[in-house]
């Protein structure tokens, strides 16, 4: 049994909206379907037991059983990477893509990367929604897959092993950041950047080799950095993005009725169950772990660096906007639409 806790009335909605919906798809007479869901998390914990589980007991809930599932975490099937290939094949039926894992694939997905941007998670998410809906060119980078739903995830901050209050402090500190944005932001305020694999940031802050690490909550928790950094200066930037995604042919084998009602419900419920997700993480991890009583510290750069930091941010969009422009998109609309919508959302 999956955590339903907390998600409750976000099931109540969805069986509200689609009702009329799964009484038509009561009557239709259809094999069952198995649905095969990849994603990196353990299959009992993460997104296995916040997402996917309630998704897929969402699906067969609404398909009144024709349509199942079966949860395979810890890349068992595929390796992050290899999401989109793995859907795209046939290995995963339905896969967790983190697009940043692979570079220069999903352009437009990247603006949300951008460091400066994001103010919080619901936000980004509100805007990425409306920003898809206005610029097809987005879905058309995903020939091959259908999308569930796709979210923009929690942005990253710096844990270090020494306070980090200032842009001042932050200078001359070498800083172990998982892609290309947090390294370009990290850069771009002053520190040396080094790009390092998750799993080797423990070992790399244990030994002293780098003096911090840019993560989310999310990673902080699930690989014990708490154990290691006691410092946390809150920069919110490089939040990765991710697209829930079906296998076209898997899902040609469900009747209409229930692709209907599966695609309507996963646009509605997926972002609502990802943002839980990593609230309650994130919560997890400063109830038990990231505590003053366990001597964990946190701060708030000066409103002077934070502008700062905004001004230093500026030649990473005008790098972003002159690559998607050359390839064929109006990437300067897209900032400028992006930058307008946040706006919108976060004075709401």
């Amino acid at each position: 049994m999956y955590r339903l806790a907390g998600i409750k009335s976000i099931f109540l909605v969805a069986a509200l909206i689609f009702s009329v919906t799964v009484s038509a798809v009561c009557s239709a007479d259809s094999g069952k379907v198995e649905l095969s869901v990849s994603f990196p998390d353990k299959a009992k914990s993460g997104f296995g037991a916040d997402v996917f589980g309630p998704w897929g007991e969402a699906v067969k809930s609404i398909t009144q059983g024709r349509v199942t599932y079966t949860l395979f975490g810890s890349q068992s099937l595929n390796k992050i990477p290899d999401a989109f290939e793995a859907t795209v094949s046939g290995v995963a039926d339905v896969n967790h893509l983190i697009e940043q894992a692979i570079p220069g694939r999903f352009l437009l997905a990247d603006i949300f990367t951008l460091p400066g941007i994001i103010p919080n998670q619901a936000v980004a998410n509100q805007a990425y929604r409306e920003l898809m809906e206005m610029y097809p060119q987005f879905l058309e980078q995903y020939k091959g897959v259908k999308v569930l739903w796709a979210s923009v995830n929690m942005p990253a901050d710096l844990h270090s092993k020494v306070p980090i209050k200032s842009l001042s402090d932050l200078k001359g500190k070498i800083i172990g950041c998982q892609n290309a944005a947090s390294a370009s932001a990290l850069k771009a305020l002053g520190a040396s950047a080094s790009i390092i694999t998750i799993a080797e940031a423990y070992s790399s802050l244990e030994r002293g080799v780098i003096d911090g690490a840019v993560v989310a909550w999310g990673t902080y928790w699930s690989w014990r950095l708490f154990e290691v950094t006691k410092h946390h200066t809150l920069l919110h930037i490089a939040p990765v993005t991710s697209a829930y995604i079906a296998n076209e042919k898997k899902l040609a084998k469900i009747s209409p009725a229930d692709q209907n009602a599966i695609l309507m419900m996963s646009k509605e419920l997926g972002p609502n169950l990802t943002a839980r997700c990593n609230a309650n993480t994130r919560s997890m991890v400063l109830a038990r772990e990231a505590t003053k009583e366990k001597g964990h510290e946190f701060y708030e750069l000066s409103i002077d660096d934070k502008a700062k930091a905004t001004a230093s941010y500026k030649p990473i969009w005008d790098k972003w906007v002159a690559e998607v422009t050359k390839a064929g998109y109006p990437g300067q609309k897209i900032l400028d639409d992006l930058l307008r919508l946040i706006e919108k959302y976060k004075n709401s």
